[in-house]
């Protein structure tokens, strides 16, 4: 995995959105599948601290050069970046909230926000997953995955590599990382 040169570790994205959730709510919830979470994680300090989701072990894993660096999500809202070393790759992982967590995505399908890209339901770690993204860039090498875990709160992690790269793979891998952090109660 040293082809990753930077993770991003963003906080809260989907709770300060009022946009998205307003989009999602307008299909009827109804449709959208009720997602069970077998074993739910409480995540809400990963969101004030994003940087907390990894540490020097599960760095070590993927070649983290050094702890991460505080950033901002597209949102503004706290993130976190890692070196994994390699040119042009950024991963990236948010800490979201909705009110019903993960099957905020699935209402985003029921109202079109995939058509052009893909939506894919997966598990990781036993836990709920989909892989996600309004545009298709996984020909280009990025790949993005949501994975419930709670009621309310989900993880949303994005690997951007190199045409050609497997990054729907590297971003299950670094799912199932960050969840064992999690559940590690680090």
């Amino acid at each position: 995995m040293a082809f990753w040169s930077a993770l991003t570790v963003f906080g809260t994205a989907a709770c300060g959105n009022q946009a998205i959730d307003g989009v999602a709510k307008s299909a009827n919830s109804n449709n959208a599948p009720q997602i069970a979470v077998p074993h739910p994680l409480d995540v809400t300090r990963y969101a004030a601290a994003p940087c907390s989701a990894m540490d020097a072990a599960h760095l070590r894993k993927f070649n983290g050069r050094a702890p991460g660096r505080p950033a901002r999500s597209f949102t503004g809202d706290p993130a976190c970046s890692w070196d994994f070393g390699g040119p042009h790759v950024v991963g990236g992982v948010i800490v979201a909230h909705a009110d019903d967590g993960l099957r905020l995505l699935y209402r985003l399908q029921l109202v079109g926000e995939y058509l052009e890209g893909y939506f894919s339901p997966t598990e990781v770690a036993d836990y709920p997953a989909v892989f996600h993204s309004r545009d298709d860039g996984r020909p280009d090498g990025a790949c993005t995955l949501g994975v419930g875990v709670n009621a309310q709160w989900y993880l949303v992690l994005t690997v951007i590599g190199r045409p050609g790269d497997d990054s729907c793979t590297a971003v299950r891998n670094l799912a199932g990382a960050v969840l064992d952090r999690i559940e590690q109660g680090g």
